[in-house]
């Protein structure tokens, strides 16, 4: 029997898949580029340090995550978009700044969308990989059905994007905006699935997540510094309803219970923060360690979620590390 994590290194070492993934094919034009699902030249140059940046989406072992660091040009990067589509498309937010508006928004959403869907494809390549070359049926594994089912869920949320950008119909998806008047110091997208809203509501069941026609109901959220201040952008799918009482109840959140929130929050459910290097050194080896674990213990949260009467309610002690230290002692 070939050794599963063998095979798993030599799955991260197969041809990357190329693709534009705008629905209209048959104008693309240039070679599929290396696009950048968070802009390098105004959000990443921004939270860099010679032009390096610390990422959590490293993978230590298999699944887990680690922290590393990268060269901006390359961090976030995927074979997603030709050169037609990936310049033409998110113009409007490449080179204009954060308006609020509904189109910005919708390519903020789309663009993050498009990444994960991406992510998930080369997900389900690595698995091909392994499969065809074990000698035992796969299909039972969780891990591995569960990319399936994921790939299930993306296609069917590809085409309502697919056409609303060719409808130009924005208004399929419903968004909150915080303005943090103040410029972080990290940046982070994701498409994460929440499971309770702040009060302990449900907005996904966990008994739906092996139903492959129950799709998640999924929240995009997008974090970057602009200028002298920051936006954290939480869109979600108008259909999706269930998280509009989630949003009501962050939005009554004073400023230091937003951040704790999110300090708690987001490590453990995106896999895409981006972190200023001199803010990660200031943190200091322990802080660090602590954060990547936090990171890697998520899906035992989601699992003692699922066994009453855990975690009705939100309540998240402060962590030791501040994903928002806007601290002028990082200039020096």
């Amino acid at each position: 029997m070939i050794d599963i994590i063998n095979l798993y290194e030599k799955a991260e070492h197969i041809p990357k898949i190329k693709t534009c993934l705008y629905p209209e094919k048959d104008k693309c034009n240039g070679k599929i580029k290396r696009a950048h699902t968070i802009q390098n030249n105004k959000i990443l140059v921004s939270v860099s340090d010679n032009g390096d940046i610390i990422a959590l989406n490293g993978k230590s072992n298999l699944i887990f995550q680690d922290a590393e660091k990268q060269g901006r040009k390359r961090a976030t990067t995927f074979w997603g978009f030709c050169d037609y589509h990936d310049t033409v498309v998110f113009e409007p937010i490449e080179n204009n700044d954060y308006d609020k508006s509904i189109f910005q928004t919708f390519l903020y959403t789309y663009r993050t969308f498009a990444w994960h869907y991406y992510l998930k494809e080369t997900e389900n390549n690595k698995i091909d990989f392994i499969k065809d070359n074990m000698d035992f049926d796969l299909n039972s594994n969780e891990l591995f059905s569960g990319v399936k089912l994921g790939i299930n869920d993306n296609n069917k949320l590809k085409g309502k994007f697919d056409k609303a950008i060719l409808e130009k119909n924005y208004n399929i998806i419903k968004y909150y905006v915080w303005k943090i008047p103040f410029k972080v110091e990290f940046c982070c997208c994701g498409m994460i699935q929440l499971f309770k809203d702040l009060f302990g509501n449900e907005i996904n069941s966990h008994e739906d997540i092996e139903d492959i026609n129950k799709p998640l109901k999924n929240l995009f959220i997008n974090i970057f510094p602009e200028k002298n201040i920051s936006y954290a952008i939480f869109s979600w799918l108008a259909e999706d309803i269930e998280y509009e009482p989630f949003i009501q109840q962050f939005s009554k959140l004073n400023l230091k219970n937003k951040i704790n929130y999110l300090n708690n929050m987001l490590p453990q459910e995106t896999d895409k923060i981006f972190i200023n290097p001199r803010l990660w050194r200031k943190w200091g080896e322990q802080v660090q360690n602590s954060f990547i674990e936090w990171a890697n213990i998520g899906e035992l949260f989601n699992f003692m979620d699922m066994e009453k009467p855990f975690f009705h309610k939100w309540k998240y002690s402060y962590v030791p590390w501040n994903l928002f230290d806007c601290s002028e002692k990082l200039k020096k």
